[in-house]
Parts: C-alpha cells; structure tokens; sequence
C-alpha cells in the first residue's frame, strides 16, 4: 500500500498522525509519534477504524476484540499493542512499529524479478510465525483459562520483517477466541482470498490447523515465487482451494527436494486431521528439514539477501552484501556505493603492535571519543580487554545509551549472563558515538569482574554476516596475511572455534586469503565461514596481518 499525505486532522488522542503506511477493510494505519519532556519522542503505528465505519457498533466491537486479544500477547514474533484508546469519540491503537518490509511487498518485488526466495530464509521467515502463532495458539487467560485464538487472517500482508531480520505477525482484527463474542454470521468468509484455509473458505469452524494451511500457503509462495492458488476470479481462487489443488505446486516446485514438498503437502492437506497437529510441531518440521538441507535456521542469509534486494528503507547501519571470494563459498550480488564506515587497506606500512598484540595505532589511545564503526567493535573491545585498560566504555546512539565498566581489561558485571547481555547490547548498535574514560571506580561487592574474550568471538560469530565478513575483507582477499607478535595465552581464551584457529594457524603459511580458504576447505579443515570469521577474528585480536591494512574509516 502506497503512503498517502496526511489526514487534515493530525492530532489523535497524544499521537501526531504522519504518512499513512495502509488501508484495510475496516481501518487505517498511520505513522505516528508520541512527543514527552526533554525531547523525548516514540514513534509507534497507529490503527484506527475508517472514518465511514466508526458508527457501525459490530466494527468497533472487533476493534475492540483486537485490542484487548493482541494486548497480552508479548511476543518476539507477534507486533506488540501498545496503547489503546479515545478521542473525541474515535478509537485508536497504538503498535510497535517495525522498520523494515512486509512479506507481501518482498513476494511482488521477488516474483518481479523473477526470482525466488532463497531456501534458508523462507524456511526462517515461516518458522518464525509459526513460532508467533504456537504462542497465541497456546495463549490462556490470567486464570490459566485457554484462550483458543485462531489469527484467520495469516497472510503475507501481515507479516512484517524488520531490517534487523526479526519476523513478525500482525494483525488480529478477525481473530476467534473464546474470549470473544462471535462476530462472524453463519456463511461470512473471514480472510483474505488466496489465503484461506478450506474450512474458512466453506464458512464453518476453524481450529488452530486453519492458520498453519495459511502458513503453507506463505511458504510455498515464497519458494515457487507466484500465487499457489489463482484463477480469472475469486470463486476460482475459492474453489482452488477448497479442493486444496496444489496443482501449481506440482507445476512450478518441480525443483524443490522431495523432504520440501512432502512438508509443503501437509500442510495444506484438505482434512485438518491431515496436516500437522500444531504451530509447534510444524516449526519442528522445518528445524528437521534445515537441519537436513545443511541451513542454519536463523537470519544469517535473510538479512544480507535483503539488503542486496534493495527493498528495505533506507537508514545507516543496513547489511552490505559483496561477492564472497570464488574460492570461499557462493558470491551475492556486490553493494551499492554507501556512505557508511567500511574496512580498506591503507598506503603505508602496517602499524606496530602493543605488547598484548593488537594493533596499537588503529585503535584509539586512552582516553576517546570516536564514531561507532561496527566492524572495528571487536577489535576495540578485544584491545580493551588484552591491553587491561581500567574505565568506562560509553556508547550514545539513535535509540538510547549504554555504558560499559571495565576494571584491568575484565567487565564489571553481576554474573557472566549479565555480562553476555551488556556485550550483545554494545553490538546491538548500528551508529552512535564511543566514548572511553580512563577511571577507577568503586563497584558493590557483588559485582565480578569477567573475561569477555570468548563472549565477543562468540557475538562475532552470531551477528556478523559471513557476506559482511567477505565484504570488510574483500580489499586484502590476495594479498598474503602475516602473523602478529606472539600472544602467551592460551588459545582457547579467545573462544575461537577448531576451523577459526586453524585458519589463523595456517594464513601466514599461505599466499593470500584465496589460497587460504581454498587449502583449507579441499583439506577438509575448515569451512568457508570459519575461515573467514577466523582471519577478521585474528585482524581484531592482532594475531594476523595484511600489508598495509589498518582500521579506518572510509567514504
């Protein structure tokens, strides 16, 4: 849906109304701030029923149904109500707005070029509604009374998909629960065609195995890349899938491996007694068929593939996403030019190393103040920690602050969870500023000072792309890599998994970073990622270098 300017009236209840982001059958959805003291502003989406429809008591009714349903369902994958509330007579509810596409916008995009989703991230993509649905399927009242909500409206248009990889599923507005009264008149189709379920398509009841048919229909979709049930109008769209003809799928899946099709088939088997008997058991079905096709079943191909479509808004801190070295693994289209901070190579000689090995001149002496660069944060917070620098690590960014402690290079922190969750905190930020201040401070005795090595390896690892990697990497892939002065620590320090240690073991014995990954992936020693995680991993601890290469700030 395309934005629209704003409504003459901006102002509703303590929201000002910006572009409209949709229009339904029964409401509108706005971009909308909420201003507070000092500067304070939370920018939210707000729903509100169409003007035309805002007497009709029965609309209002399931306005209200879906407020006070969505209210209590805290979720990662759900979109989250946040307020709800009148003014002068007019309903509004207030969301979590999530920055990035729907589903339905990516099918369009997708399917115009062509195209189809890569496996690994429609099998993400569909697993994390599921495992949205599986939390409301199972949702129960505050008297641990069941709930027995079914969504009815499972489709592409309702599920977002934030920039950061994160899949949601909104809307509830024609949910069936038992918390509610029935709105539905004997015979009222409730969805959207093309994605209905043949129970919902025939008008009667619907259990949770309604949305997982639904969940089929999005899955198949994004593999096959055009609708799975058409027709010259909607009585053949209806009669399709009353009669679950999967006969697209049989013409246009042909290459999908035989483990795919059979989870495809039931799920969108005609009888709900067919088709898998929950959310849950169907989100286990595609861990299992992940776990077979080699896919590692989160973000880590959704994210970059999306930033090399180009669909997402645009805003600082996005994934780059560069062809990967032709001897490390499979190539993605090459990036935009960007503004934003990158890795290259410098004209004079490598810098001299610290005592504790890491680069000394790239990283700022003590103390700093200096823009937040993401793929120099390892290596910063590496030096930190190796070189036992005492102070305080503060980072200001778009949406809030953190502050750091570290006392002789370890974080002060109540317990080692507690110290993880302010590190993946730190590597949260996209932008901002850094901020360290050489101090001694008095901390409550039950504070424990915590070695973070390991921890940022294993961050390293979870949030930093392999194609990011490629990318930072990709103006030293030919030149060869030299070791860095000796560490005396012990290796399993660093939390650097079997296949990262030997690529550091093994780089300077090699003439570039190709030849690297090559030697070691015909030998079997290494995997492609690991080989690339364990070069940028010995770059930030100063275990490896490269001719010429520093940390610093392109344009």
């Amino acid at each position: 849906m395309q934005g629209k300017p704003r409504p003459a009236r901006t102002v509703l209840g303590p929201y000002e109304l910006g572009e409209r982001l949709g229009l339904g059958g029964m409401a509108e959805v706005f971009v909308a701030y909420r201003a507070g003291p000092h500067g304070f502003a939370k920018k939210v989406a707000l729903k509100r029923i169409l003007p035309e429809l805002a007497q009709d008591s029965r609309f209002v009714a399931m306005f209200c149904d879906e407020a006070r349903i969505s209210a209590p369902l805290c979720h990662p994958n759900i979109v989250q109500v946040i307020d709800f509330g009148e003014s002068q007579g007019e309903l509004f509810m207030a969301m979590e707005y999530v920055e990035g596409v729907s589903l339905a916008k990516l099918l369009r995009y997708v399917s115009g070029r062509r195209e189809r989703f890569p496996l690994g991230a429609a099998l993400f993509i569909a697993h994390e509604v599921l495992t949205g649905l599986s939390f409301a399927h199972d949702a129960c009242d505050e008297n641990n009374n069941p709930l027995h909500i079914v969504h009815r409206d499972v489709s592409p248009g309702n599920v977002l998909i934030g920039r950061a990889g994160d899949v949601k599923l909104a809307d509830f507005g024609i949910v069936r629960s038992a918390y509610v009264d029935r709105r539905t008149y004997p015979g009222e189709l409730k969805g959207k065609v093309g994605y209905m379920s043949p129970e919902q398509v025939m008008g009667i009841e619907v259990d949770p195995r309604s949305d997982l048919f639904t969940v089929g229909i999005i899955l198949s979709e994004m593999l096959i890349a055009r609708p799975l049930f058409s027709g010259q109008n909607e009585f053949d769209i209806l009669t399709k899938i009353y009669e679950a003809d999967l006969s697209a799928l049989d013409k246009y899946g042909t290459d999908l491996a035989p483990p795919v099709l059979d989870v495809l088939r039931q799920a969108l088997a005609k009888a709900p007694a067919d088709r898998f008997d929950s959310a849950r058991s169907f989100a286990a079905a595609l861990r299992r068929l992940a776990q077979s096709s080699q896919i590692t079943l989160d973000d880590s191909e959704l994210v970059p593939w999306l930033s090399a479509l180009g669909v997402l808004p645009s805003r600082s801190g996005t994934h780059e996403v560069t062809r990967l070295p032709s001897t490390l693994g499979p190539t993605a289209p090459p990036p935009a030019p960007s503004p934003r901070p990158v890795l290259r190579p410098t004209t004079a000689a490598p810098p001299p190393l610290s005592r504790n090995s890491v680069p000394a001149a790239p990283m700022p002496g003590l103390p700093f103040r200096r823009a937040l660069v993401r793929p120099e944060l390892p290596a910063l917070v590496f030096a930190i920690s190796l070189n036992a620098d005492t102070g305080e690590l503060h980072v200001e960014g778009t949406h809030g602050e953190l502050r750091l402690a570290f006392e002789d290079g370890k974080l002060v922190a109540p317990h080692g969870s507690g110290a993880e969750m302010l590190l993946r905190g730190l590597f949260a930020f996209g932008d901002g500023m850094l901020t360290f201040t050489a101090s001694r401070s008095e901390h409550p005795v039950h504070m424990q000072r915590i070695s973070i090595l390991p921890v940022v390896s294993r961050i390293v690892r979870e949030r930093f792309t392999v194609n990011e990697i490629a990318a930072w990497l990709a103006p030293i892939r030919r030149l060869p890599l030299n070791r860095g002065t000796s560490l005396r620590r012990d290796p399993s320090e660093f939390g650097l998994s079997l296949g990262e240690r030997r690529a550091i073991e093994q780089a300077p014995h090699k003439r570039s970073l190709d030849e690297l990954g090559g030697a070691l992936a015909s030998a079997g020693m290494a995997e492609p990622a690991e080989v690339m995680r364990g070069v940028f991993l010995g770059l930030s601890l100063g275990l490896l270098n490269a001719p010429g290469w520093a940390w610093t700030q392109g344009s």
